[in-house]
């Protein structure tokens, strides 16, 4: 199989996880919906609404099912009246009405979409980019705190060894590794590791360094994600697919003293 081609298949199967994700979630809202209990509905309407906002930002507009949209509106308008008798019934109606064209949704890239080389567009703009240098600047700041020996926590450490790994692993991989890698990172820090680690007076100016790489790697992958779609609209004369991007959530550094830190052993 040709590079473009395994550039297709993998497209058509990160789009087949999404859909499949997306299918799941609105299965266990369908059970949820029918229960008399308020939060379980709540709470699987919430992760249907992300799991079809993740879908809806895998397609381009054009290419988007005429389904998703009604059931995005019908999810949002039940979260928006949770304590009305009648938007869990206006919803249960048009999942049932778009069911059928939900289950028999088939998804498939046209011609021009294969012949073009993903790879080479990608590489092309990884490599004037900074990317893989900010990946080691991270790399290094976090090596930077594993070493101070502030962190006494065996979770807190393992779980910076193991971001640490995963960065050094796919600093220059391909485009849906470095992008996952990014988004795991970036969630990672802002979900656990930021929280424990901001507790922390003595590592407070590797913090701040970590920082802002975090903010200028943002900025880069975003510029990568615009690089890649300008070319590729460019080579097809038309909205490439598949290829959007939000840039995640960073963490804000708010440790202890952060304007008289220095790192250990400093000056």
């Amino acid at each position: 199989m040709s590079s473009q081609n395994e550039s297709v298949a993998f497209f058509l199967r990160f789009l087949e996880e999404r859909f499949s994700q997306f299918r799941s979630a609105l299965n266990k809202l369908l059970q949820a919906i029918s229960g008399d209990a308020r939060p379980p509905k709540l709470e699987a309407a919430q992760t249907a609404l992300s799991a079809a906002n993740d879908l809806q930002q895998a397609i381009s507009a054009n290419d988007q099912p005429p389904w998703l949209r009604p059931v995005q509106i019908a999810i949002q308008t039940f979260l928006a009246n949770p304590t009305s008798t009648a938007t869990p019934y206006a919803l249960l109606q048009v999942l049932i009405a778009q069911s059928q064209a939900i289950e028999s949704q088939k998804w498939h890239l046209s011609k021009h979409e294969s012949s073009v080389d993903f790879d080479a567009v990608y590489q092309k703009h990884r490599d004037e980019g900074r990317v893989p240098e900010l990946f080691d600047e991270m790399i290094n700041a976090l090596a930077s705190i594993v070493q101070s020996k502030a962190v006494d926590s065996v979770k807190v450490l393992a779980s910076l060894e193991n971001l640490i790994a995963t960065l050094k692993s796919n600093r220059k991989g391909s485009f849906f590794s470095v992008v996952g890698t990014w988004d795991f990172a970036a969630g990672l820090l802002k979900n656990y590791l930021w929280q424990e680690l901001s507790k922390l007076p003595a590592i407070g100016s590797f913090m701040q360094a970590l920082k802002k790489t975090l903010d200028e790697a943002n900025t880069e992958v975003a510029k990568l994600h615009s690089g890649i779609q300008a070319d590729l609209h460019k080579q097809l004369s038309t909205e490439f697919p598949l290829l959007t991007y939000q840039p995640p959530a960073l963490p804000d550094y708010t440790g202890p003293d952060k304007a008289n830190d220095t790192p250990p052993n400093a000056g």
